[in-house]
């Protein structure tokens, strides 16, 4: 498996909203984008996590995703970014 690193992608709010913020914090991670090919793309802290990448998948129903390598602190800033525009809906 080919890790990435997240640097500068489109943040696509409905995807990021695709998991519950508590499973982003604990996890460490944030689906960011699903490709036109299918593939949900995955900020995430430790890409090498299998079990967190399974539970994503159960979670969002998608079966290929690509992990994406992101600091600790860029996916926390992202993960509050995201979840408190989705409060204040």
């Amino acid at each position: 498996m080919g890790i990435r690193i997240c640097t500068k992608f489109p943040i696509h709010t409905d995807v990021a909203e695709m998991i519950p913020r508590d499973i982003a914090v604990k996890h460490k991670c944030i689906p960011i984008v699903i490709t036109e090919v299918g593939v949900l793309v995955l900020a995430i802290s430790n890409p090498l996590n299998e079990e967190v990448i399974a539970e994503v998948k159960k979670i969002t129903g998608m079966s290929n995703v690509c992990p994406s390598w992101a600091s600790e602190s860029e996916i926390l800033g992202l993960i509050d970014e995201i979840y408190i525009k989705e409060d204040e809906k």
